[in-house]
């Protein structure tokens, strides 16, 4: 299966308009090369977590205009938005809830310097998804284990690449439920 990078558009827009609003997309972290996972039966509260690639539709997301230059993200495994505490800070929880559209649904894009990803603030903060530097990669723990994938939090914003997320576009028309 063969992904499309959203990069950012050179245009100053954060992201062109046909790419990033175009379809689901798959959120992966630039450090760790995982994905954000809805999980298989997301529900309210349900945290995503960082999980191996493999684009089945609790990976996939849509990134939706909220106005004010803010987004929501929504999972395509049952429309649930990505939601976080209000007002944010150093180590909030991320889940899944209803959109209601508060604030604390809303996020900000913004590209790295060298346009290939980009981060993902709360928009009434300065605090990013963060894939975290104890990240545990599900399909080479050990002892086999994939029971307690790692969660993102949020973070102050400092561009590291735990905090920069790359952005692929799902091919339309693929089975993507195997893997």
């Amino acid at each position: 299966m063969i992904f499309r990078h959203v990069p950012p558009n050179p245009s100053g827009n954060a992201f062109a308009d046909a790419t990033i609003f175009g379809g689901p997309c798959l959120l992966i972290d630039r450090r760790w090369g995982l994905a954000l996972d809805a999980t298989r039966e997301p529900g309210e509260r349900t945290r995503p977590v960082l999980w191996t690639p493999h684009a089945a539709p609790w990976q996939q997301w849509r990134i939706q205009r909220a106005g004010g230059g803010t987004v929501r993200i929504a999972s395509e495994h049952g429309g649930l938005v990505l939601t976080t505490d209000d007002p944010a800070g150093d180590r909030s929880w991320v889940w899944l809830a209803t959109d209601e559209g508060h604030d604390h649904q809303r996020w900000r894009l913004a590209p790295t310097d060298d346009r290939v990803a980009c981060i993902i603030e709360a928009k009434r903060s300065a605090h990013a998804l963060d894939a975290r530097t104890d990240t545990k990669v599900p399909a080479v723990e050990p002892d086999g284990s994939v029971a307690d994938p790692t969660p993102p939090i949020l973070y102050s914003t400092h561009w590291r690449p735990w905090q920069q997320w790359l952005i692929l576009r799902v091919p339309l028309g693929t089975d993507h439920t195997s893997g």
